[in-house]
């Protein structure tokens, strides 16, 4: 008699877990009700100090599709995450956060574009939160543009092909914040094609009682080195002045006259460098370019806000002193940023 072979399942769905015991439950449950059943659960446990392992241990015993794995020690999530990649036997990987809840036809919908796309190597698409239902995703044929100056799929939405994954290096642990963007930048150089659909696939939970301000501080500065990489493809070596500027485009914030002013010429210095490199097709990029200077086009303005103005312009200066200060400036200004993000209606 022929041994019976066990094929494996088409997707892997995996999520990693750190002091999750109010909400893992209500993720394992929203996997288990697909409507796509051909799945397999990988779920990492961080070093959980709660019930997260004990909670993730019945559903083990009541679903064979389901597996795990703890730390030893917390080792954060790319680690976990590039653990359970490597624990899955399918050729399709899927994100899930702890906190967030699939809907039911995610998976399927996922699974259908990505075999009907072989060329796509990651897919994500919308998601709403429980505190406000307005999704967004960027359309796929932007993506390549929009990557230069944000991450342009939802993370625990994204599903990925595992061998493409593992080609690029998996996730960089060494900067666990834009763990997410910096992957798909690493998909982009790579030659692959990235993808959103605009169907809403998760429901995603905030926490405000977090320290945002420190959170948003530290992101930027990973940020920093996924915008210092890109830019590096093209041919520039960006200084902490034009990585602040990029900053800037990117979250579209607006800002005193000579910051615009240094805006222009910023984003002319990367069309410049583009047009030799061919990072990204030429067009696409001048029509971000455009669009980026008509949401700053108008500037803070000392008559009508003369105390946010003053604010900012001391802020930008005193920023721009302390880059010639060394370790120490580079400390206080941060500290200077996390204030300001702390501020109310700033």
């Amino acid at each position: 008699m022929r041994d019976s072979i066990v094929k494996s399942p088409q997707v892997a769905v995996i999520i990693s877990v750190y002091n999750g015991q109010e909400f893992i439950a209500e993720c394992i449950e929203s996997i288990l009700s697909q409507t796509f059943m051909d799945f397999e659960l990988i779920i990492v446990d961080d070093a959980s100090t709660d019930e997260t392992l004990s909670v993730i241990k019945e559903y083990v015993k009541k679903d064979s599709r389901i597996r795990h794995a703890r730390n030893e020690v917390n080792s954060e999530r790319c680690f976990s995450r590039n653990r359970a990649v490597s624990m899955a036997t399918a050729d399709l990987i899927a994100v899930m956060d702890a906190d967030d809840v699939a809907l039911p036809d995610r998976l399927e919908k996922q699974v259908a574009f990505m075999r009907g796309h072989s060329d796509v190597a990651v897919l994500g698409g919308a998601m709403e939160g429980y505190e406000n239902r307005q999704p967004f995703v960027a359309p796929s044929e932007r993506l390549p543009v929009k990557l230069l100056f944000n991450s342009v799929i939802s993370h625990p939405t994204c599903m990925f092909q595992k061998k493409a994954f593992q080609r690029v290096g998996g996730y960089d642990e060494s900067n666990p914040l834009a763990e997410d963007y910096n992957l798909w930048v690493s998909f982009a150089r790579e030659g692959y094609l990235l993808a959103n659909i605009p169907d809403v696939l998760i429901r995603y939970r905030t926490h405000p009682n977090k320290q945002r301000a420190v959170y948003k501080e530290s992101l930027r500065q990973s940020m920093n080195m996924v915008w210092r990489r890109q830019l590096f493809f093209m041919g520039i070596d960006a200084t902490p002045l034009e990585l602040d500027i990029h900053g800037s485009c990117a979250s579209l914030e607006r800002d005193i006259p000579w910051r615009i002013r240094q805006v222009k010429s910023w984003l002319q210095k990367i069309q410049k460098a583009n047009t030799k490199k061919g990072y990204i097709p030429a067009s696409a990029l001048e029509e971000e370019c455009e669009a980026m200077l008509i949401s700053l086009a108008e500037p803070l303005s000392f008559l009508k806000e003369p105390f946010r103005y003053l604010i900012k312009l001391s802020l930008h200066c005193f920023i721009t002193s302390c880059r010639c200060t060394g370790k120490f400036g580079e400390s206080l200004e941060k500290s200077i940023r996390i204030m300001k993000d702390s501020m109310k209606h700033w």
